[in-house]
């Protein structure tokens, strides 16, 4: 009778508490939409309209919910920072970590607000799943739900076996905040021709031609420039000429250009001296702050209060100790010294008030040096 009784209990807290987060999520998420299901699950859909079109997931509720964790699934082949390649949503920090007293309703409107602000990329080979097909058909990371809990299929579909497929990696678009790089200047081609290794020219003169194209340098000279291939030599050291001459002037146009951010450079390299000389001095007097109220710090400004507060105690009792002695000693004092004494001396009332507060000045400040040797695990 008595684990009967502690079994019902216990069932009876299970169905409150899963009643109260269902309430808190349709709270939260008023456009969710209930779907079917497989059989002892509840599921809940959701839609998200970016800029890529509608975005729906599925919000999966196992009967041992909510000791067992929710279940989010995209319908779709997506790519985001919070999602895996079996489109579970894992990235919530909520989700890594889930109790019973997490609000499902809390995590299900902060994962809406990702999709909405940081819209997930779709990918190409994913083909997304609307209506009751997502709440009969198995989609992607449909194992989130036991088996206990879930009908066995008795066969894929063709749109199961590519969402089944693994994501393709999606490339990293340009970023549109950044200016585009700046294209080199290519430098302009030029066909160097080759060096003739004879002449046909020479080769037709008879060796007397050739003795006096020797004793006349000039004429040799003057029939090397007719040459085609010298000429074309020249037309090459012209284009060079004219290249470097050309390379020069742009570089000069952009002489204003390079210093300005040249001169922006050192404003900027400025700035961070700035602020590394504030950051140090911030770390500087952060340092002695914590040094100031260290807990070694701290017990010493104990110990000195301790000292001081036990020290006036016992002054006060060897000024009420040496009252009463004098007291016995001054029988033959005169009357009006003996009126204007007895306003300066303490009465026994006014002693124990002054002394039961001195000690308990003591007592608090000894209980405070041990509760903070507790804390930090010190010796008292």
């Amino acid at each position: 009778m008595f684990g009967w009784g502690k079994k019902n209990k216990d069932e009876n807290e299970h169905a409150k508490l899963r009643k109260r987060q269902i309430d808190e999520f349709v709270n939260h998420n008023p456009s969710a939409v209930l779907v079917d299901g497989p059989a002892g699950v509840v599921v809940y859909q959701l839609a998200v309209t970016t800029q890529f079109g509608q975005l729906k997931f599925n919000v999966y509720l196992v009967q041992t919910f909510p000791e067992t964790a929710p279940n989010l699934v995209l319908l779709s082949k997506v790519a985001h920072p919070w999602v895996n390649h079996e489109m579970r949503v894992v990235g919530h920090p909520m989700l890594a970590h889930w109790t019973p007293h997490h609000s499902l309703g809390k995590i299900a409107r902060e994962v809406y607000n990702e999709f909405a602000q940081n819209p997930p990329k779709p990918i190409t080979t994913g083909i997304a799943i609307s209506g009751a097909q997502t709440a009969n058909a198995k989609p992607v990371g449909a194992h989130v739900v036991p088996q206990a809990h879930q009908q066995q299929p008795t066969g894929l579909t063709n749109l199961q076996r590519q969402h089944q497929q693994p994501p393709q990696q999606v490339a990293n678009p340009p970023n549109p905040m950044l200016p585009p790089k700046p294209e080199k200047p290519k430098a302009p081609k030029c066909d160097r021709p080759e060096l003739p290794t004879k002449f046909s020219v020479i080769e037709s003169f008879q060796e007397e031609d050739l003795q006096n194209l020797l004793n006349s340098p000039e004429t040799m000279q003057e029939m090397a420039r007719n040459q085609e291939s010298y000429l074309k030599l020249v037309n090459v050291q012209k284009d060079l000429y004219d290249s470097i001459n050309n390379a020069a002037r742009l570089n000069m146009s952009r002489r204003s250009t390079v210093e300005e951010e040249n001169m922006e450079v050192q404003a900027l390299l400025k700035q961070v001296q700035e602020q590394r000389a504030k950051l140090k001095e911030l770390q500087q007097r952060q340092a002695i702050v914590c040094e100031k109220f260290s807990v070694d710090a701290l017990l010493k400004c104990l110990d000195q209060a301790i000292e001081e507060a036990d020290q006036a105690s016992e002054d006060l009792m060897y000024t009420f100790r040496k009252q009463c002695n004098d007291d016995d000693d001054d029988d033959n004092d005169s009357d009006a010294e003996e009126e204007q004494q007895t306003k300066k001396k303490l009465t026994t009332g006014k002693f124990f008030t002054k002394y039961v507060k001195a000690r308990q000045e003591v007592h608090v400040l000894q209980a405070k040096r041990e509760r903070l040797c507790d804390l930090f695990g010190l010796q008292a």
